[in-house]
């Protein structure tokens, strides 16, 4: 998926949670993507696989896939997921 990066949502222990849109897509559908360095990226690629193994379910987020790409000279893993739009879970 091509996607670019619109903001940044938050900062979290192992990177950052940005606000993405798809590249070739003409409509507004916006993504979360969360993103850490390759070298610290294992939490959140089981967190891939956990998603992947769930996809369907109207419970969970959908995880659109994963990709890695280079930021600031370092190769980062980037997990695209659905983007729930509301109140922060930490606000529940």
């Amino acid at each position: 998926m091509n996607w670019k990066k619109l903001k940044v949502l938050g900062a979290v222990a192992y990177g950052l949670v940005s606000l993405a849109t798809p590249m070739n897509c003409s409509s507004t559908v916006h993504t979360a993507v969360k993103s850490a360095e390759l070298d610290h990226s294992s939490s959140l690629q089981e967190e891939a696989q956990i998603l992947n193994a769930l996809k369907g379910s109207e419970y969970v987020i959908e995880c659109f896939g994963e990709d890695v790409s280079v930021e600031n000279g370092k190769q980062t893993f980037n997990l695209m997921l659905e983007y729930a739009e509301g109140v922060e879970l930490c606000m529940i």
